[in-house]
C-alpha cells in the first residue's frame, strides 16, 4: 500500500528485472542502483556471448529471481498483492495441458535464432503453424462440445477468429469477439452465451479478452494461435480461473502446438515465463 490507502502494483511482470522501474519510481531509495538488485533478486550472473568475431565476452545476465521471500517482504512496505499461489484454495483447480499435432511440411518455417529476433518472421512462422494444425483443433473443440462442454478459444487473427466461430456453429451454439467488436458489445455476446444451457463456445482475439472480461461460464479453454507475450496468455486463463468465479469446476487450458515450427519455441518461453506469474 502506498499511505495506507490504495494498493499499486496491480499489473503483472514477466521478469523480476521488470519490477524494478517501478519500484524505484515509487521509493528511489529502497533497493539503490539496479545492478545489487538484480544480482541480489534476478539470480544476476556473469555468461558467456559469442561475438560476430568469433570471440567470446562475458556480460550479466538478469533474467532470473532469487530470494524472492525477501523482495516479497520488502515490496510490503508500498504494495499490498495476493499471488495466485495464496487463493488457490479459493479457486477451482486449473490444469495446463499441451496437445500436439503433426502439420504438413509447407506448414513449417524454420526456428533459429534470427527467426526469434525478427518478430514479424516469427508471427508468419506462427500464422503458417496455426494454419497447419487448423483442421486437428477444429476437431479437439467440436469433442469438448459434443460432450456437453462450455468452451472459449483464443486466436490472433480477426479471419481466423470468424472462420472458426461458423464452423463450430455447427457443432453448438457459437459467437465470436475480435478487436472489429465495439467493447459495450464484448460483454453482451459472452452474457447471451452465459445464459445458454448446455454446450456452447465463444472464439475470441487473445488481446481482446485478456482484461476487463468474465469468461468464467467457459471451463476449458483452447489456444488456437500463440502470442509471444505470456502476461496476455495469464491475463486471459484468468478470465476463467479466478477468485469469485460462479463455478467450481476444473478449469483446463490447451495449448495447441505444431510439432517442428514456431510453436514450439513459443511455447518453451511461455512456460518458462509463467511460474513468476505464482511466485511473486
Amino acid at each position: 500500500q502506498w499511505g495506507g490507502k490504495r494498493p499499486i502494483l496491480s499489473a503483472p511482470v514477466e521478469r523480476v528485472s521488470d519490477l524494478y522501474g517501478i519500484v524505484h519510481t515509487i521509493s528511489p531509495d529502497r533497493f539503490g542502483i539496479f545492478f545489487g538488485y538484480g544480482v541480489r533478486y534476478c539470480n544476476g550472473r556473469q555468461v558467456g556471448v559469442a561475438g560476430p568475431d568469433g570471440t567470446t565476452k562475458k556480460v550479466w545476465d538478469f533474467k532470473g529471481k532469487s530470494n524472492l521471500p525477501e523482495l516479497r517482504q520488502r515490496l510490503g512496505w508500498f504494495c499490498l498483492r495476493r499471488t495466485k499461489r495464496e487463493v488457490l484454495k479459493e479457486l477451482p483447480a486449473l490444469q495446463r495441458q499441451v496437445v500436439d499435432f503433426e502439420v504438413p511440411p509447407k506448414h513449417r518455417i524454420s526456428v533459429n535464432a534470427r527467426l526469434v529476433g525478427d518478430k514479424r518472421q516469427m508471427r508468419m512462422a506462427l500464422d503458417a503453424a496455426a494454419d497447419g494444425k487448423m483442421k486437428s483443433v477444429l476437431e479437439l473443440i467440436r469433442g469438448h462440445l459434443e460432450e456437453g462442454q462450455r468452451v472459449v478459444v483464443g486466436t490472433y487473427r480477426r479471419a481466423v477468429c470468424e472462420k472458426m466461430a461458423d464452423v463450430l456453429g455447427e457443432t453448438a451454439p457459437t459467437k465470436f469477439i475480435h478487436g472489429g467488436i465495439p467493447i459495450p458489445r464484448r460483454q453482451k455476446i459472452i452474457d447471451s452465451l452465459k445464459n445458454t444451457e448446455g454446450a456452447c463456445c465463444l472464439v475470441a482475439n487473445i488481446d481482446c479478452t485478456s482484461t476487463g472480461i468474465d469468461l468464467t461460464f467457459a471451463n476449458i479453454g483452447v489456444i488456437a494461435e500463440l502470442v509471444w507475450e505470456p502476461r496476455e496468455l495469464v491475463q486471459w486463463e484468468s478470465r476463467m480461473h479466478r477468485f469469485g468465479a460462479s463455478t467450481t469446476d476444473p478449469v483446463l487450458i490447451q495449448y495447441t502446438i505444431a510439432r517442428g515450427t514456431g510453436d514450439e519455441l513459443i511455447l518453451q518461453a511461455v512456460i518458462a515465463k509463467l511460474d513468476n506469474f505464482l511466485d511473486l
